[in-house]
């Protein structure tokens, strides 16, 4: 069941056998202060939760077990947010998907992510609370777009599939090529994605 409390209301439910959270659903809808998404939902689209300041807490996604993706600025400034849990069944994190979740503080652990192949750009821009991002067990993941971990001031260390190789950055999203990095180095990738090469495209060779 999803529940929810906006300004002017008691309580709104949707159906538990819900697929689907449609563009700008709760746009601005401040009032919100929680969810509980169904094991349905295959989807949060674009601008979902945009701009849903009254959200507290943990953001706990990972009863979704059929949830493939989160769209474009889905959460942009759901500043209240301090933590996020997503589902194995996660394959994409839109573009700005979580840009100015201030309050997520501490580690992004997207370990058990394991079906996870892209980051959007933007997606984590201006979380400023996080310190590390965990991506150990992302093992499909071949693409980060630009600047999806800018200005995250306080990262400090950012861990990528173990074992994985190919990594490079460039500027253009449509590249098969690029400059060669290496991913081995946690508080080297945090630099890398937050610094020198922030505003790059990160992908990994199939």
């Amino acid at each position: 069941m999803f529940a929810l409390s906006l300004t002017g209301f008691n309580n709104s439910t949707i159906p538990r056998d819900i697929k689907i959270i449609g563009d700008s659903a709760f746009h601005n809808c401040s009032g919100l202060t929680s969810i509980s998404l169904p094991s349905s939902l295959t989807s949060i689209e674009s601008s979902a939760f945009y701009r849903c300041s009254g959200l507290t807490g943990e953001l706990n996604l990972g009863g979704c077990t059929s949830l493939t993706s989160i769209g474009s600025s889905a959460f942009w400034s759901c500043s209240r947010l301090t933590s996020i849990s997503l589902p194995s069944s996660l394959t994409s994190i839109g573009n700005r998907a979580f840009y100015g979740c201030s309050g997520l503080t501490g580690e992004l652990n997207l370990s058990n992510c394991t079906n996870l192949t892209s980051i959007g750009r933007d997606a984590f821009q201006y979380c400023s609370g996080l310190t590390s991002v965990d991506l150990s067990g992302c093992t499909s993941l071949t693409s980060i777009g630009s600047n999806a971990f800018q200005n995250c001031s306080a990262l400090e260390s950012v861990v990528f599939p173990e074992g994985s190789t190919g990594w490079y950055v460039t500027t253009s999203s449509t590249a098969t090529s690029g400059t060669d990095v290496d991913v081995t180095n946690s508080s080297t990738n945090a630099s890398n994605l937050n610094g020198q090469y922030r505003t790059y495209y990160w992908k990994r060779n199939a």
